[in-house]
């Protein structure tokens, strides 16, 4: 029959991983001649003795035998038992009874089994019975049974842990109904497809997506062996008294450390999947300066609690965002208003959590301490030294030296580092960040066999813990894998080099270092101001040997250096004995030039080119020149302008005897007014000139009878009658409108963008009429002038509207003369607009 001890030690040989070497033939190193081998029977199941990277087994089963050989001398051969259940534990039993095992592990001491076997008088380890549910699911499905819906657990079959649970819910009145499978595997399934509300199992086993509803009870488990080998019995009684003697917690430290290991699955139950869905994202306080915890850098969070939030809110959907604050003082005042729903980092210490109204989740990380001391502890001795402790420690003993408060952990070390305190005490963790830290040379470390440094996060307290439950899981959730990954990361990071730290580290090489620049500075920059005088020399002696060449001539120089905008000119005849002496000025900026002329004769000095150009420009004296200016660019050898030379000449009089020719070229000799080619040619300037929708206007003008004139009165009045209006043409047009003499008595004016057809009749008629008036000195000569006018716009040539003004002239003519025409319009006369 399946029993209990058979059940238990296939449990245990299936849970508590035992340290198997694969390569050797199931024995413990070769053993000495005089070392004892005991022959360890074991049943061989997954998972049974997972390998390390070595290659060899590791576990709670081989640690504890390797233990005891610490105090008995023995070795070990270790014999695996194929298969599972009963026919598993009958080999066992048999190996036993034939004398090819010496002791099988894990059986419980029934009294079935003491008929057959001799057990110790003292367990090794202990194993409880426990109902699990599927992890997701929030309810207590021991709360939800009833008799007409009863808990249906899963149990293997043949299971004597049924006794168990028949016991549990008598005791504790909840109906149930048993579900049986063949092994763990297929009763787990079951539970997390809903098929069962629970499943019956040892707490040593596979918790994978379940989580633990309740626990039952609790087993002993016993080594085994046969029966007439009581004495190996009582050998194992001694050693394991021995080991609870010498060392009461290794039974408790092996247990947690194979047995207390996060399961890699972490679900969300109903309730909590619906609290992360609805929830804003959760505040959390962050200490600025507590590296590598948690602190500032280059403006944003950083430090193992914020990589642990981050990795709980990758396994859970929370969202955080962090609130930085210098102090724990700081902190609390954002906690009180409210500013805040967590901490990133709290020493798990239940008083100081409960003054700061803090609820703690599981650790996080923990870290020994250690003893950082500078030089004045060169000796070990701390009594009368200086401590640096931080203000926010709950730690209320004595100290040896004197305690000296300080904002932070960091703060601490830092004072440390530079004397203001002889030694503190931190963990290794922050420790090794700050090794990384050239100031760091001179200290000394020391470790510490006090209790490790716990740090949890803290969650404000609050009636809903279920905040405080998802983080509490989620962080118990942690592998030592995960953990360490973020350890390493914010521990061993590379730090931006500081510069005030390696100075304070290396003080002498420091002020070597910037004792060597400064000097090499110095050199530096006396030799560029050797080479800037002895350059300067040689320009300034350059110069005054152009100075003397140019002093033998008449004309200016001058000299641009693109690269310093500096403009130097010779002029004549004004230094001493006569010789040429130069002034200079910064384009950029005023000197002896206004604006304008700087600007003018900057733009000359531009373009790569070869040029002559004449300008008008006025004179330190303020009277205006004509001035002939040659450039001519120099190159340097990348191909750049770098200097402008050239030559300037006053040229008044050739422009002056220039503009006469141009003058009497262009104008009538007799009216001074411009001559008919002339004319012609500006009119057809300023029609071409014109834009779309613009308009001007074309006058021909004829003076009425003018062979009269000089058949009565003779051709010099004839000739003072045309100089007369053509004074009166320029009096009555603007200075921009073209006026001029076609030749004898007929005269041309353009007026340019003009307005509507009135306006230009009415300049037409002021004309007419003052030429009717104007009284011709020493003759009683009266004269008067009709006028053909034509509009003209964009496009017109001047041919068409000197043919369409003349056929409007002689149309005013045929009409009795003193008149104005329109082309294509009516005439205009003395009677429609009576002279004033």
């Amino acid at each position: 029959m399946f029993s209990l001890a058979t059940f238990l030690l296939l449990l245990v040989f299936g849970a508590l991983p035992s340290v198997f070497d694969p390569a050797r033939a199931y024995a413990d190193e070769a053993p000495s001649d005089s070392a004892r081998v005991i022959r360890v029977a074991y049943v061989q199941q997954e998972p049974m003795s997972p390998a390390d990277e070595s290659g060899a087994f590791v576990g709670y089963t081989y640690e504890y035998f390797e233990r005891l050989a610490q105090y008995t001398g023995w070795s070990y051969e270790f014999v695996p038992v194929e298969g599972s259940g009963p026919a598993a534990y009958k080999t066992l039993r048999d190996l036993l009874g034939a004398g090819d095992a010496d002791v099988a592990v894990g059986l419980m001491a029934t009294q079935e089994g003491r008929e057959s076997l001799a057990f110790t008088r003292d367990s090794f380890a202990a194993l409880n019975v426990v109902l699990r549910t599927a992890a997701e699911v929030s309810d207590d499905p021991l709360d939800e049974a009833t008799s007409d819906h009863p808990l249906r657990v899963a149990v293997i079959e043949g299971s004597p842990l049924a006794s168990d649970l028949e016991a549990f819910c008598a005791q504790n009145e909840i109906p149930y109904e048993t579900v049986g499978f063949a092994d763990a595997g297929e009763a787990r399934d079951a539970v997390l497809n809903g098929r069962v509300d629970v499943e019956l199992a040892a707490d040593m086993s596979d918790t994978t997506g379940l989580r633990t509803v309740v626990h039952m009870t609790t087993h002993p488990l016993y080594f085994a062996v046969a029966l007439d080998n009581r004495a190996l019995a009582g050998e194992l009684d001694d050693a394991l008294d021995r080991i609870d003697q010498v060392d009461p917690l290794f039974r408790a430290r092996l247990r947690d450390r194979h047995f207390s290991v996060a399961s890699p699955v972490f679900l969300l139950t109903d309730v909590e999947k619906s609290f992360v869905e609805g929830a804003a994202p959760v505040r959390v306080g962050v200490l600025s300066d507590q590296p590598p915890y948690q602190y500032q850098e280059d403006g944003q969070v950083k430090g193992i609690a914020v990589d642990i939030l981050e990795t709980v809110a990758q396994k859970t959907g929370l969202r955080f965002e962090y609130v930085a604050a210098e102090t724990v003082e700081a902190l609390d005042a954002l906690q009180a208003a409210g500013s805040i729903d967590m901490v990133a980092g709290i020493d798990r210490d239940y008083s100081t959590a409960n003054e700061r109204n803090l609820a703690l989740t599981q650790p996080y990380v923990s870290a020994s301490y250690v003893l950082v001391a500078n030089k004045s502890v060169a000796d070990g001795a701390i009594s009368g030294k200086r401590l640096a402790i931080s203000s926010s420690s709950s730690y209320d003993g004595g100290f040896l030296g004197d305690a000296i408060q300080f904002p932070s952990i960091a703060s601490c070390l830092r004072a440390v580092f530079k004397g203001e305190a002889d030694y503190t005490y931190v963990d290794e963790y922050m420790t090794q960040y700050f090794l990384n830290t050239p100031e760091f040379r001179d200290v000394r470390i020391a470790p510490q066999t006090y209790e490790p440094r716990r740090v949890s996060l803290g969650v404000v307290r609050s009636d809903d813990t279920t905040l405080l439950g998802i983080v509490d899981r989620a962080v118990g959730s942690l592998t030592e894998v995960e953990r360490q990954a973020v350890i390493n990361g914010n521990v061993l990071r590379e730090r931006p080099v500081d510069l005030g730290e390696l100075v304070h580290a290396n003080p002498a090489i420091a002020l070597a270092v910037a004792s060597a620049t400064c000097l090499i500075v110095v050199l530096f920059v006396l030799i560029i101001l050797g080479l800037r005088a002895r350059s300067n020399a040689k320009t300034a002696f350059d110069l005054k040997k152009r100075l003397r060449l140019y002093a033998l001539c008449d004309d200016s120089f001058f000299e641009f250096d693109c690269r310093t905008k500096r403009l130097i000119i010779s002029m004549p005849g004004k230094g001493q004995q006569g010789l040429s002496e130069p002034f200079a000025f910064e384009c950029d900026a005023p000197a002896v030039f206004d604006e304008e002329r700087k600007r003018s004769f900057a733009e000359l000095l531009g373009g790569k080119e070869h040029r002559v150009e004449e300008v008008r420009m006025p004179d330190t004296d303020g009277i205006e020149h004509w001035l002939r200016v040659t450039v001519d660019p120099v190159e340097d050898a990348s191909g750049r302008v770098a200097h402008t030379v050239g030559k300037i000449e006053v040229i008044d009089e050739e422009r002056r005897e220039k503009d006469q020719l141009v003058a009497r070229a262009e104008r009538d000799s007799l009216t001074g007014l411009l001559n008919s080619e002339t004319t012609r040619l500006r009119i057809g300037q300023q029609l071409d000139a014109l834009a779309g929708g613009e308009r001007g206007a074309l006058l021909v003008v004829d003076v009425d009878c003018f062979k009269d004139v000089n058949d009565t009165h003779g051709h010099l009045v004839g000739d003072l009658v045309l100089a007369d209006i053509a004074r009166i043409l320029r009096e009555n047009f603007r200075i921009g409108d073209v006026v001029g003499r076609l030749g004898g008595d007929e005269f041309m004016v353009y007026l340019d963008r003009v307005g509507s057809t009135d306006v230009v009749l009415g300049k037409c008629d002021r004309l007419r009429r003052a030429v009717e008036r104007h009284e011709y000195p020493g003759t009683d000569c009266r004269v008067t002038i009709s006028v053909g006018v034509v509009l003209a716009h964009a496009g017109d040539t001047f041919d068409d509207l000197y043919g369409r003004a003349d056929e409007a002239l002689y149309a005013a003519k045929r009409d009795g003369r003193n008149r104005c025409g329109l082309a294509d319009g009516a005439l205009r006369s003395p009677k429609a607009a009576p002279a004033p």
